[in-house]
Formats: structure tokens, sequence, C-alpha cells
């Protein structure tokens, strides 16, 4: 238990604090989750563009759609006033809550980080300045918190759109601030798709690929966007058919059998926007 109003402990120098005007942080306009345990190796890594894009498809940092309406969610300490000194009974939780403007598909998705190993955030500014955590050794992490509280999910009203609240709680209120010279509050992240089979047979494949998040038809994959395998999970090479772009509909030709499967192969950027499936298909 911590006591207040005391002299403080010679344990620890004050720092100086530096002139009248002050740099102060932006309005925060996104976030971006990070696996505890991902880093920037230096502050040169953490100024590339490149290894932001490549956090993302690796997915180590998750970015989210801009921000709104931002809160301050903190719990000051509670005091126990005695009559020689003020008596510090439970420390103060350091919070903020957000407004995320969603859809139903992003806010189903987004609840899966919860209790995830996603346990840190970048809270990114408007002007490109990163709330984060720099260890001793120079590696920039995200800012560790303690939970991440998300609402029910609001459906759209004449008034409004659909929309969520999420809130993050810290352990502490200290943290570091890196700044990027890109906009990394444009980075976007992996756009989910679903492949549904149009019709199977021995010798032909056809599908189309769906945005889950937009629900448009994706007409830009190419052969080397698909992986497809045969029933001992071996990869094959059967023909692929050019797209004709007014229906939508991919086809292989070559021999498929019972327990073939057909999938995209891995996060694809294409041609600038990252894909990743989210089924397979499997020949019955």
């Amino acid at each position: 238990m911590s006591l207040i109003n005391q002299v403080a402990s010679t344990a620890t120098k004050p720092r100086s604090l530096g002139g009248k005007d002050q740099k102060l942080i932006a309005p925060i306009k996104t976030f971006f989750l990070a696996k505890g345990d991902f880093s920037f190796a230096s502050q040169s890594s953490f100024e590339s563009s490149i290894r932001w894009e490549t956090g993302v498809l690796n997915k180590n940092i998750v970015p989210v759609p801009h921000v709104e309406a931002p809160e301050n969610a903190n719990k000051e300490a509670t005091i126990k006033e005695a009559r020689w000194r003020d008596h510090e009974t439970k420390e103060g939780v350091s919070g903020v809550k957000y407004r995320i403007d969603a859809s139903n598909t992003f806010y189903a998705a987004f609840k899966t980080y919860k209790n995830s190993g996603y346990n840190r955030v970048f809270l990114t500014s408007t002007l490109q300045e990163h709330m984060c955590d720099v260890a001793e050794d120079g590696k920039i992490y995200g800012r560790p918190f303690s939970s991440m509280l998300i609402s029910m999910f609001m459906e759209a009203t004449d008034d409004d759109v659909s929309h969520f609240f999420v809130t993050f709680k810290f352990d502490s209120d200290e943290y570091n601030t890196r700044v990027t010279p890109f906009e990394a509050t444009d980075i976007e992240g992996i756009h989910e798709v679903v492949l549904t089979s149009v019709s199977d047979s021995t010798t032909s494949r056809k599908f189309t690929c769906t945005s889950v998040s937009t629900g448009e038809k994706i007409t830009t994959f190419g052969n080397d966007s698909f992986i497809n395998k045969d029933e001992t999970g071996a990869v094959t090479s059967p023909t692929y058919v050019p797209i004709d772009p007014n229906t939508g509909i991919y086809e292989f030709t070559g021999t498929f059998a019972v327990g073939h499967t057909l999938e995209l192969n891995g996060v694809i950027v294409n041609p600038t926007i990252k894909y990743e499936g989210v089924n397979v298909l499997t020949q019955s």
C-alpha cells in the first residue's frame, strides 16, 4: 500500500520537464492490435512501411477501421483520507473507449481477437504518432493492455450507422511515442474471401470468389492465387481457364476425383489489396 503527500523517494531521480511549449499528441485515428511477442527491431524498422505491411501479412499486427468518439475510461485511484495522511488503497486504472463504425461481419471477426495472443496495441494519431512501448534494447512493441472490452453490436437506425464500442484498460498510464514518416493510418487489413462451388465434375471445377466484407465477386485472381490438391494432400497442377469477368466464374480443367480440394493460396496481394480464403472446396 502506498502513501501520498510524502516526500519523494530518493530512489527515483526526477527528470527534466522541458520548455513551456509541449508537443501534444494529436487525436487517435485508428489502432493496430499486435501480438504480445511482436516488435519492430529498431527505430529504422519502425519507420519502414514495408515492415508494417509485412507485419500485417504475417498477422503480427492487425489494422482496424478509423475510430470515432474517443472517451476517457480512466478509473482514478481509491483514496482513504486519514487524520495525518491520505492512503491509496487501490491503484487507478488507465483506460480509453473508442467507437468503431462497422458492419456485422467485421464485428464478428473483431470479437475473435478477445482473449487471444493479441494483447498489445499501437494507438495511432492523425499525425502518425504511435503510442507504444520501447524496450531498453530499442525494440518497439505495442502498448500492453490488461483487458479489451467489446460492447454489443448496435444496429443502424434512421439517425445513425451500425457500430460498436471497444474499451482498453492498461496497467500503466505511461507509454512511449514514435512517429512514422508515412500514412500508417491508411494501411489496410486482410479481406476474407469465400469460395463457392458452381459445378464439379471429373474434368472441370467451376467456382466463384466473393469478398466477405463487401459481398462483391472478385475477378482479379490468377492461376497462382489458388492451390489444388488430390485426396492425399499432394499438390496438383490442373489447367487454369481465364476467368470471364462478366460471370465472375473461375474454372480449372483436368482430372478430378472425390476428396480433391481447392483453396486460395495463403494471403494474396492482388493487386494491392490483401485477401485470404476462409474455406476449402472439397469435391464430393
